[in-house]
């Protein structure tokens, strides 16, 4: 079957949706007694949403949004209007509340100043760019912004704000850096999805008003400020980090402190310097977390769950854990609670150099088990066992 078109949602006049049904999906009709069979569970994906341009960039290859004529309908482009920005063409914001129903295409758009309000829903359509940069200003609106190449931050003060998305797609890159001293870069409600490379570099991120930070691809948090930790705690609703790729330190011999609640669902590291986890969390079943290469994961208040301890992870809050396993593990309770309950926990190397190993649950090391430090204790209704092989050293 062929294409059609259907008109509908807030901006029907400009936001047109195309309905493309595939030729292998059944559709019978029959003439005696009507029967229409239609199969629903392959029909429904195969809708699919484009949105048409209606006005789009002819002005230079770079040039002011917010001048008129730089637009084929001769006017700035509105909340009910898809504005299209070609390969090879850079529309800059600088001033102003801007807004725009979608904003499309293979060029980019540099954000400097005042703001850009996406006011289509994801439902009707979503927004994509090659290139995306924000140094001033904030993106804001409910829209969903796609950025499919390159996604970067700088300049002074920069934020994103309202309900909806900004996505980092798989195959494109991200930087998120602070260029100027004194200035932020901030979150709040939005939603940051990273499914490409994502590196924050330099800086300070606020995040606050229940905003969300998912990954999915690789995060790099090398940021390593020494006066407030990386990833700040901003107002509002509690922010939230969900990690279901790769969230890893790969640069700098400082700390990058995570001061947001965290949830591990993929694997989290540190090749260098320490990943530190202050604002609480859990982590999966299916979950790895450990340092490298002399880097070091450093635990707050946090529940491990039945995680795999993968290199180097000094715990210094209260951490719970059970069935904690990993052959390269290697654990340093350093200050705080250790507390293992249910099945046993099996680590290369545990140290106990200060806090309390407690709780019901076993635990076994297999390489080497030593103590030191001033007053440490072992305490509750489990064991741990140095087991054949190994070495322990109490002093």
């Amino acid at each position: 079957m062929g294409g059609m078109e259907e008109f509908g949602g807030a901006n029907a006049a400009t936001v047109r949706k195309r309905l493309v049904f595939r030729p292998s999906i059944p559709l019978l009709i029959s003439t005696g007694s009507v029967v229409v069979l239609i199969l629903l569970a392959v029909l429904l994906p195969s809708i699919a949403l484009a949105a048409e341009c209606t006005n789009t960039w002819s002005g230079p290859a770079e040039g002011s949004w917010q001048t008129a004529s730089n637009w084929s309908a001769g006017h700035l482009p509105t909340s009910g209007e898809v504005a299209c920005i070609g390969a090879g063409k850079t529309a800059n914001l600088s001033s102003g509340t801007q807004q725009v129903g979608v904003v499309q295409g293979e060029g980019a758009v540099k954000l400097s100043g005042g703001s850009l309000q996406l006011t289509t829903s994801p439902g009707e359509a979503v927004s994509s760019l090659s290139t995306f940069k924000l140094t001033g200003g904030t993106l804001t609106g409910i829209g969903t912004l796609n950025v499919t190449g390159s996604f970067s931050t700088g300049g002074t003060n920069v934020s994103m704000t309202g309900t909806g998305k900004t996505v980092v797609k798989p195959g494109a890159t991200a930087e998120l850096k602070q260029e100027v001293s004194g200035g932020s870069i901030s979150i709040n409600e939005r939603t940051l999805v990273n499914e490409g490379t994502l590196t924050f570099s330099v800086g300070n991120l606020y995040v606050g008003g229940g905003a969300v930070i998912e990954n999915s691809g690789t995060f790099r948090a090398n940021s390593e400020p020494t006066s407030v930790a990386a990833f700040r705690y901003m107002s509002g609703a509690a922010p939230l980090i969900v990690n279901t790729g790769n969230f890893e330190k790969t640069a700098g011999t400082g700390t990058t402190e995570v001061a947001l609640k965290y949830e591990n669902k993929g694997a989290t590291g540190a090749k260098s310097g320490r990943l530190s986890l202050t604002g609480g969390g859990s982590s999966s079943s299916s979950s790895e977390m450990g340092g490298a290469e002399g880097g070091k994961v450093v635990l707050g208040s946090y529940s491990l769950g039945e995680s795999k301890v993968g290199g180097a992870l000094t715990i210094s809050g209260t951490v719970t854990g059970q069935a904690l396993s990993g052959s390269g593990g290697q654990i340093t309770l350093s200050s705080g609670t250790l507390n293992l309950s249910g099945e046993p926990s099996s680590v290369s190397t545990f140290n106990l150099t200060g806090g309390t190993l407690t709780g019901a649950g076993t635990l076994n090391v297999t390489g080497s088990f030593t103590t030191g430090g001033t007053n440490v204790y072992m305490t509750g209704t489990g064991k741990t066992v140095v087991k054949p092989g190994a070495t322990a050293e109490l002093k």
